[in-house]
């Protein structure tokens, strides 16, 4: 017999989520073992009865006064904060308790056991809680997907004044893992703050880059020419930390015996100690690293650059340059043509994760670090020479250092919330090379988990034979690497033809929703049932806009800060039953966004266009 709750629990699943819909009902249809059963408490209501321990999830008797006691008990926590994450929905009580004693949360909820979540279906009225006001978002699963998108609404949605609870059966049964959640939540968060701010700081820049760029990158040759080609070789890729200064005088021993990577503003500070590099990597795009490179100080050294650095450091270096990609940069999926062999980098939140990534391609199995401190031992941020800081980024720096690190000695460093991120993607990325030997010879700075601590001194003591000057290296750049072909020169002009007539039928779509926003004002006043028509075309006609490619692929990266503020401002939108209300929030909110839209499909265009004349006065392509 189908349950009737179950059913409509089901309905409202679909209709909320339908990907956590879909996972439910292919869990429902498996063979499997009940972990759970539905009982009844003395007093009527359901509990739930765990197999693996034999005991009830609930109070025997009144689970309702059990967890209202528990809500009392948290009341303290509770009172001071506007939202509530709440870590495990069991049959609800728990839940109902919070709402009921403190309305003014706003709600979200993980269930990290489906199995759980499916017996709870059987006995709870999942649109009540679905539907309740200050819901905000329903997770349910152990995956890294399910997790990350739970973090990423978090972000998006929840008030900094939040606070985690755990409900007392995850407290016992899974102590750890509740633990596991709010140290992956913290990352995350952190993460996705620290893209935001990079997004408001460089992000539509970092892209204008990419596109300012395209040209001349195709007059130089790419990293592929060198995949494989450094086998056997160690790399030392050098930080600028403040442990560098302790090490500096050591570098000259080693740099006829392996590649020595210049990380980023580093080639400042080895500059100032008469120490030259095989390489240099340079990624950002902002003005810090143009402060680096300008006065053409370093244009004899060869440099690895990717699309995104500030268009003004290769538009003035006077030689050329070695390029790669991030693989999630949007113009170079749809300006270039690559295979699995091309360099094509994840992309790391500093230029050391690009430079150890830009080694192993080469096929170095050896990655020695050195200036790598990951953290401010005694509060300093850099070795003496990295000037490219002004007092302002100085000063914010210090005041953002406020937590504690490991470090290589087993006392503690103090650091930020941003480098304790840095040092957990570098790990990371370590992690992922299970095949190199990393090695970290950063004298007092943070440990990296992956590497082993060994001094520069017995790394220099240890040295084989093999040498490796930059020489060498430079006539391996000579032998190996080649520049783009006219075949795949004329497959980016075709691209970039492409790209145009894109915009063009992305801004006409935009400009038929926008015709029709235009007319709510008036309609919602006086003819409300063709309101609601037009409201419902609305919709269809705004989905199709930002389901497109062109959308997807590129808006949401050029216009990533002004869709997050949109997106937070919509919800009021979708929760307005007044028509004429609804209707000037969506001529405000909509309308003020599509007028935004149209003015950078233009840019956007406009950029185009004129990549397409550099190109001609380069003589790359034909009039």
């Amino acid at each position: 017999m189908v349950n009737s709750v179950l059913e409509a629990n089901l309905v409202t699943l679909r209709q909320y989520r339908s990907d956590l819909y879909e996972r439910v009902v292919d869990r429902i249809n498996e063979k499997k073992t009940k972990k759970y059963s539905i009982e009844t408490a003395a007093n009527g209501s359901p509990n739930l009865f765990v197999q693996a321990t034999g005991r009830h999830l609930y109070s025997k008797y009144n689970p309702e006064h059990e967890c209202t006691r528990w809500a009392e008990a948290s009341d303290w926590q509770l009172e001071k904060h506007q939202v509530v994450i709440l870590y495990g929905l069991g049959l609800g009580y728990h839940l109902a308790s919070i709402i009921q004693q403190h309305p003014h949360l706003d709600f979200f909820i993980y269930e990290p056991d489906i199995d759980l979540f499916i017996e709870s279906m059987y006995v709870i009225m999942l649109s009540l809680i679905i539907n309740h006001s200050k819901f905000k978002y329903l997770a349910v699963g152990e995956s890294s997907n399910e997790r990350e998108q739970l973090f990423y609404w978090i972000h998006m949605y929840a008030d900094p004044s939040r606070i985690t609870l755990s409900i007392p059966y995850y407290q016992r049964m899974g102590q750890e893992q509740f633990a596991q959640f709010v140290t992956e939540m913290k990352r995350s968060l952190m993460s996705h703050l620290s893209n935001e701010q990079y997004a408001s700081h460089y992000g539509q820049f970092s892209l204008l880059n990419t596109l300012r760029n395209t040209p001349a990158f195709l007059i130089n040759p790419s990293l592929k020419g060198l995949h494989g080609k450094l086998a056997g070789k160690k790399a030392l890729i050098i930080g600028a930390g403040p442990s560098l200064e302790d090490e500096i005088e050591l570098l000259s021993d080693l740099q006829d015996n392996m590649l020595l990577i210049a990380a980023g503003s580093s080639v400042q500070a080895l500059q100032h100690y008469g120490v030259e590099p095989h390489l240099i990597v340079a990624i950002d795009a902002g003005n810090y690293n143009y402060n680096v490179f300008k006065g053409n100080k370093y244009d004899h050294i060869p440099l690895l650059v990717v699309p995104q650095i500030h268009y003004v450091i290769l538009m003035e270096r006077k030689s050329g340059f070695l390029h790669a990609f991030f693989e999630d940069d949007p113009f170079v999926k749809k300006l270039f043509s690559y295979s699995d062999n091309d360099p094509i980098f994840v992309r790391n939140h500093s230029v050391t994760g690009t430079a150890i990534q830009a080694a192993i391609y080469m096929g170095c199995e050896h990655i020695i670090l050195v200036g790598q401190d990951l953290s401010y031992p005694d509060k300093r941020i850099y070795a003496p020479g990295a000037i490219h800081l002004d007092e302002k980024a100085i000063i914010d720096n210090h005041t953002q250092i406020t937590d504690l690190v490991l470090n290589v000695h087993g006392t503690k460093n103090p650091t930020s919330p941003k480098m304790k991120l840095i040092l957990n993607d570098l790990e990371q990325l370590i992690a992922a090379n299970p095949t190199t030997k990393f090695t970290n010879t950063t004298k007092n700075g943070a440990s990296i988990q992956g590497t082993d601590w060994v001094s520069l001194q017995t790394i220099i003591k240890d040295l084989d034979s093999m040498s490796y000057t930059r020489a060498q290296f430079q006539e391996d750049i000579t032998r190996y690497t080649s520049e783009f072909s006219e075949a795949e020169i004329h497959d980016v002009k075709d691209r970039i033809l492409k790209m145009i007539i894109q915009v063009d039928a992305i801004a006409n779509d935009t400009r038929s929703v926008e015709l029709l926003v235009s007319k709510l004002r008036q309609l919602s006043r006086t003819k409300p049932v063709k309101c609601l028509k037009v409201l419902a075309d609305i919709e269809t006609k705004w989905r199709a806009v930002t389901e497109s490619a062109f959308f997807t692929e590129i808006i949401t990266e050029w216009m990533k800060t002004e869709l997050i503020a949109y997106d937070r401002s919509v919800g009021g939108i979708e929760r307005e039953s007044n028509i004429i209300l609804k209707s000037d929030l969506l001529v405000e909110i909509l309308g003020g966004f599509i007028a935004k839209l149209q003015y950078e499909f233009r840019h956007i265009k406009r950029l185009l266009t004129n990549r397409l004349i550099h190109m001609k006065y380069l003589k790359l392509i034909e009039e």
